[in-house]
């Protein structure tokens, strides 16, 4: 799914209804992909935390997934 980010006065409403969508119980992975706003980068950026703050609660990051993913230098 897409999700907006626009903020909460201008999409929480459409995001919430996304979110709605999503059943904890079968969903195995979800990857967090969007722009930077600020400065430029020429790869993709990737964590280096254990886990991610989201309004779904804390997801933790698959470290194996982010190792695969720097490993493709983009």
């Amino acid at each position: 799914m897409i999700v907006p980010h626009a903020g909460y006065a201008y999409s929480a409403p459409t995001a919430a209804w996304s979110f709605l969508q999503l059943d904890p119980e079968t969903t195995k992975k979800i990857f967090v992909i969007g722009p930077s706003h600020h400065v430029y980068l020429p790869n993709c950026a990737l964590p280096i935390v254990k886990e991610c703050e989201t309004p779904l609660g804390n997801l933790r990051i698959d470290k194996d997934i982010v190792k695969e993913l720097h490993a493709t230098g983009t």
